[in-house]
């Protein structure tokens, strides 16, 4: 327990509203130096990228709730988006949990605009997260606590409308110049 506490007093503190301080690759080096492998093969299974549902994943108790909360997220989202835009499609019941995951869906998908809706899941996945922080202020569960949360910001970061434009301007430039796609 006190290598978790001194890791996590030496992490810089996360905002929902501010750029992360540090990179999550920082972050997992930070980690190997204070945990062990297994704990490390732990905390390498708390991806946002690439989820995967684990039913009985041998996660402490605050992250296997975290993993029945977001597969139900993505599933109720999912199944509301394919109703919202009449397509016709069976999704998977298997592992659905309520764990505030329908009236997060709901709040969700009020939000018309993509990036609006984008955000409105990130600060669903924030308080729920921060919920879970409350009840495990230390301990493996919070250093993966800390890396979820670090994964949203970078994730949020990349939302930049200025930056997406300029994205946009260069590709739109080498298709008109006949760049894109082109073999090197």
């Amino acid at each position: 327990m006190t290598d978790f506490f001194y890791l996590l007093a030496s992490l810089p503190e996360l905002y929902a509203d501010k750029a992360p301080p540090i990179s999550h690759d920082q972050f997992l080096i930070r980690c190997g130096q204070e945990l062990n492998p297994h704990q490390m093969a732990l905390l390498a299974r708390c991806r946002y990228e690439g989820f995967r549902f684990e039913g009985d994943s041998g996660f402490p108790p605050a992250l296997a709730r975290w993993m029945d909360f977001e597969h139900s997220l993505r599933l109720v989202t999912a199944r509301s988006l394919a109703r919202k835009n009449d397509l016709v499609t069976e999704l998977p019941a298997t592992g659905l949990t309520d764990s505030g995951a329908l009236a997060a869906a709901n709040r969700i998908l009020q939000e018309d605009a993509p990036l609006e809706r984008a955000r409105a899941i990130m600060n669903v996945r924030w308080k729920f997260l921060s919920g879970l922080l409350e009840e495990k202020l230390f301990g493996l569960d919070a250093v993966c606590i800390y890396s979820l949360k670090l994964q949203l910001l970078e994730k949020a970061a990349l939302w930049n409308q200025e930056a997406g434009e300029r994205i946009l301007a260069d590709i739109i430039e080498k298709v008109d110049t006949g760049e894109y796609g082109r073999q090197n």
